[in-house]
């Protein structure tokens, strides 16, 4: 609510007799686009605002207990050199211990 609040109080000035002059052409462009940025930026807040108010509301889950803690390895890391391979291999134990 108050990112659109300062939004609106930056656009006025984008047609302001001084930003129009001559002086501020370096400004003018950066200024615009800076104002519509923050305003495509609320825009996607409300969506998402929106969103979660609906998923909050929703008796049926987004995504299942088990979709939520479960992670997908997709692609098996190959290791390129013996550095990596000796500096991951605390994490790679780590992990395989996890597991069992």
């Amino acid at each position: 609510m108050e990112l659109n609040l300062h939004c609106q109080i930056l656009a006025p000035y984008s047609t302001s007799s001084w930003i129009l002059s001559i002086n501020f052409n370096w400004l003018r462009n950066a200024f615009d686009s800076f104002i519509i940025t923050i305003s495509d930026y609320i825009r996607f807040l409300h969506q998402q605002h929106n969103i979660t108010a609906a998923n909050h509301i929703s008796e049926t889950p987004v995504r299942s207990i088990y979709q939520a803690t479960t992670i997908k390895v997709h692609n098996q890391n190959i290791w390129i050199t013996s550095v990596n391979k000796t500096k991951y291999f605390h994490l790679e134990q780590f992990l395989i211990n996890l597991l069992m």
